[in-house]
This record gives C-alpha cells, sequence and structure tokens, in this order.
C-alpha cells in the first residue's frame, strides 16, 4: 500500500483512540521499551516529544526512565523553513514551549552533535514488514538519521502493529533497527536482539 494511503487510514485509526487507550498503550510501549533498552549499552538518546494534538505515543515516562538510569537525553528541534532537524539537550529541568505545529520544544535550545547519539525514538503512524516508516510526510526524519553516527540504533514507537509492505519507499527512506508496539518488538536492519549486549 502507498504512504499516502497508509497515513489516511493510520491518522483515522489514532483519532478514534480515547484519551484513557493512549495512556494505556503508551504505558504498554513504555514497558516493552524498558526490555529492550535492557539488552543495549548505551548513553545518550534522543527521544521526540508527544504532540498531544496528534496523539503520539506518550514519552514522559520514558524520558523519567532515561534520567532515573543516568542517561543523557536530546530532543529533536525542528526548522520548517529547511525541513531539518537539530539535537537539543534535554534535562528534567528544561523549559518547553509548543511550536507551530504543538510539537513541545525546548524555549532556549542547546544544540549538540547529532554524532554523539547511541539511539534514537522515532515517532511514526504506521511500519512494515522491512522496518520502513510511514510518518508525516516532511522526511526530517530521514534526513536526521543521516546526521547520525551510522552506529546509531534506531527504534520506532507505534500504537499499532505491522503492516505487509509500504510500497513507495524510496533511496532517502531510512530503515529502523526496531520498532516497539504495546505486544512486541519487532526486529529490522539486520539487528537481532540475540546480537546485542547483554
Amino acid at each position: 500500500m502507498l504512504k499516502k494511503e497508509l497515513r489516511a487510514i493510520y491518522r483515522e485509526k489514532r483519532a478514534a483512540l480515547t484519551p484513557e487507550e493512549i495512556i494505556d498503550l503508551s504505558d504498554r510501549i513504555t514497558f516493552m521499551l524498558r526490555q529492550l533498552l535492557g539488552k543495549i549499552e548505551f548513553q545518550h538518546v534522543n527521544c521526540f516529544l508527544t504532540n498531544t494534538e496528534k496523539k503520539e505515543v506518550h514519552t514522559d515516562g520514558i524520558l523519567q526512565l532515561l534520567w532515573q538510569k543516568g542517561k543523557e537525553v536530546s530532543v529533536p528541534f525542528s526548522n520548517y523553513a529547511t525541513l531539518e532537524m537539530q539535537c537539543a539537550e534535554m534535562t528534567a529541568e528544561t523549559v518547553l514551549e509548543n511550536d507551530s505545529y504543538g510539537i513541545p520544544q525546548p524555549s532556549s535550545p542547546y544544540f549538540g552533535p547529532a554524532e554523539k547519539i547511541d539511539i534514537v525514538l522515532v515517532p511514526l503512524l504506521c511500519f512494515d514488514e522491512r522496518g520502513f516508516r510511514v510518518g508525516y510526510g516532511k522526511g526530517m526524519y530521514d534526513r536526521f538519521l543521516k546526521k547520525c553516527n551510522p552506529q546509531v540504533i534506531t527504534i520506532g514507537l507505534s500504537f499499532f502493529e505491522e503492516e505487509d509492505i509500504i510500497t513507495d519507499c524510496d533511496q532517502f527512506d531510512v530503515p529502523l533497527h526496531y520498532v516497539v508496539t504495546p505486544r512486541n518488538i519487532y526486529t529490522y536492519a539486520g539487528v537481532p536482539l540475540d546480537a546485542l549486549n547483554k
């Protein structure tokens, strides 16, 4: 199925979720992600901040988990004029404000190098059996990931399970290594769970 078709379908599916369902599913995703992170050696995670208007996965619990473990955290900071993202440092004390799309971002960002990121947590609408994702159609994450260290691990977070095939992926699409859903951890891009540390 084409990205455009999948985007419409999964926007409707997400819009149908109640606030209670979103909280429950997000908690389940956080629990599953904790299991995956326990198998990976890492220090710095880039984690998206939840756009509640678009009913995205809630990442507050993930951020708290990372800080409790003493990990460094950054968040993507978007420039919509250039369709590029930068790596903005994030702590529990960081003051946030919503951008023009309703996405929380640091009000006074301090930017660090994307090359130091070990793991990027990626938002998505849906994903296929090869690890390709459908986002909002601007290609900002695909460009951002190409700035990161080649060894960076990418983990998508999804309310919904795997689709068969996204038929119009191209050379600019970057496949994910893993996708975490409320029920499963999907493995892609040649990084099986048993190959990870620990």
